[in-house]
């Protein structure tokens, strides 16, 4: 019944954009974005003495991230729009090439076929405002911390921060729904016929990981009185399919941020469930709140995580992270960074594997778009 339902769509979408495409367009011409950020991180103080989480571990390192998007569209004479997006690393990475779709817009919505984030986490993932989402305490650019490489984290080694459960899923290659903007509630849906991308020919059922990837979304932006909302939520579920899968993972989560003059307020909460015994588990919380006066930005976050492995009979790890940083506006597009973080790890789920861990940290970063 899938497969027939997809076909059909499927059918019915090539029809209908056949019928639309018929007007001549200029040819599509790619533009350049993207942005380039940057920090230091300054560990000032940690449990890294002999025994401790921290022993043996960097104190101070530099960070990146960097993205160059060559994205571009044309419009029909109808008014439908086709366009193409690709994201390019400016790392050497081993997965060179991020995001990268094609699209077509009308009044009926928007398609997009490639390499992209879930419906569930294109809508649902409403956070906590941060300035420039250089340093945060929930799915920031650059951690501040050493925890999530100490002994027995049941998150796994190199989670140094609280992440949001829908973006578990990463940039699948998947068919992806958006309808149109209804007074500002907007629905998605997306799938994705396994975890695979970067791929040019079918692979073996089951070899690339969770199969049947569905997600589901909606958001709500506009306004009451004075007060600006954004409010989203998401749910992402998969299937094992054929030999070699995985256990059946699914992520839920949702959002709010409120606005009225020079204040934001906001928080969200998600969880992941790997589904069966010995699988990773999940959920977070956190709260924020920022203030802008002119060039600068002030902002205080919260985010709590608690992790685990499913049906190990132990507690789960719990970590707190604190955040408070300010931003400045130096230019179009061109902004300074700092924050000072406090992260506190309970590690509880490693059975007495792993010590308990905490840091104090400074960091300082720039960010540039473009």
């Amino acid at each position: 019944m899938k497969k027939l339902l997809l076909g059909t769509t499927a059918l019915v979408a090539a029809g209908f954009i056949a019928g639309e495409a018929r007007a001549e367009a200029e040819p599509i011409s790619l533009g350049i974005s993207g942005y380039f950020n940057t920090s230091y991180v300054a560990i000032l103080d940690e449990d890294d003495d002999a025994g401790e989480g921290g022993s043996g571990l960097q104190g101070d390192f530099i960070n990146q991230d960097i993205e160059v998007h060559f994205k571009g569209s044309t419009e029909l004479e109808n008014g439908m729009t086709i366009g193409a997006r690709v994201e390019l690393e400016g790392q050497t990475l081993g997965d060179q090439i991020d995001e990268n779709w094609a699209w077509i817009t009308g009044s009926w919505g928007n398609l997009r076929i490639g390499a992209e984030d879930p419906a569930a986490y294109n809508l649902g993932a409403v956070i906590a405002p941060y300035g420039g989402n250089v340093f945060g305490a929930f799915t920031p650019y650059f951690n501040m911390t050493n925890a999530g490489s100490t002994t027995g984290f049941a998150a796994g080694s190199g989670y140094n921060t609280n992440y949001h459960a829908l973006a578990s899923s990463g940039d699948n290659y998947q068919l992806h729904y958006l309808t149109p903007d209804f007074n500002g509630f907007q629905l998605g849906i997306s799938y994705a016929p396994d975890g695979s991308e970067d791929t040019t020919s079918p692979g073996v059922q089951g070899t690339a990981g969770a199969e049947d990837i569905w997600g589901f979304g909606g958001a709500y932006n506009g306004s009451f009185n004075d007060v600006a909302v954004s409010v989203g939520g998401g749910y992402l579920t998969s299937d094992t399919g054929g030999a070699g899968g995985t256990p059946n993972p699914d992520a839920f989560g949702g959002g709010l941020l409120l606005g009225f003059g020079q204040w934001s307020f906001g928080g969200s909460y998600s969880a992941f469930d790997g589904d069966t015994a010995a699988t990773k588990e999940w959920n977070v919380w956190e709260l924020g709140a920022s203030f802008n006066n002119g060039p600068w930005t002030f902002n205080l976050n919260f985010s709590e995580g608690d992790y685990g492995i499913n049906g190990d009979g132990l507690d789960n790890d719990t970590l707190n992270s604190y955040r408070l940083g300010a931003q400045y506006a130096i230019g179009p597009g061109i902004a300074w960074h700092g924050a000072i973080g406090y992260d506190d790890l309970g590690n509880d789920a490693s059975g007495g594997a792993g010590p308990d861990y905490d840091s104090i940290a400074v960091g300082v970063g720039m960010s540039i778009s473009y």
